[in-house]
């Protein structure tokens, strides 16, 4: 999936950061979860304002968003739902079912509605 900028792609295009990004990434932790007060209250936060944004129809800023999730928690599966879903959305069947099939992976499991 190359036609989209790597902050609109799920983990950030998946490539290699260079040092400046990567301390970037670690330090944007930090103060996330300093605002927050733990990790998991910061995961929390950052996954309802995906969802919101989702459900608004602002895949982009989701996609940001569930993209801080992951620098949060490396293997979060409903950050990866979040990428099927807006993968799908976009049109990018392929890439929705890979990130799909990784979420179950890490254990996700379709909330009852």
């Amino acid at each position: 999936m190359k036609l989209r900028p790597i902050d609109e792609q799920p983990q950030y295009g998946e490539v290699p950061l260079n040092p400046a990004a990567q301390k970037a990434n670690d330090q944007f932790v930090l103060e996330v979860i300093k605002g927050y007060k733990t990790k998991e209250l910061a995961i929390e936060g950052t996954l309802k304002w995906a969802w919101d944004l989702y459900k608004k129809g602002d895949y982009v800023m989701s996609m940001r968003r569930f993209n801080e999730v992951w620098l949060l928690d490396k293997n979060n599966s409903e950050a990866f739902h979040g990428y099927s879903l807006i993968l799908r959305a976009w049109g990018y069947a392929g890439e929705a079912d890979k990130w799909e099939q990784k979420a179950k992976d890490a254990g996700y499991q379709a909330q009852p509605k």
